[in-house]
């Protein structure tokens, strides 16, 4: 495992304990090398499933740290997904 890949693994399997009502980690996939899917959801607004593609390369624990505000952000939004895990899909590739 190359450091990039250790790093962004530690980054997201040792997510500090949420707030209450914050945004939980249901699941994740990797879609290439570069690429991963992130499901989240947020049970005090009925979020659910929420799809988010993030690059493992890229800033991981500042983005997970900012998640919860990030999920109200219209601008991450993209067209309806297609993932039968996420009822809409955020795109934080280029956070």
């Amino acid at each position: 495992m190359d450091e990039d890949a250790a790093e962004s693994q530690s980054a997201i399997t040792h997510i500090p304990t949420p707030l209450p009502n914050g945004p939980r980690l249901r699941g994740f996939l990797f879609r290439s090398p570069d690429l991963l899917r992130l499901y989240v959801d947020r049970e005090r607004d009925g979020t659910r499933g929420t799809a988010a593609d993030v690059r493992p390369t890229g800033a991981m624990t500042a983005l997970l740290a900012a998640l919860d505000g990030l999920l109200d952000e219209d601008e991450h939004r993209r067209v309806p997904t297609d993932d039968p895990h996420g009822t809409r899909l955020l795109d934080f590739t280029d956070w």
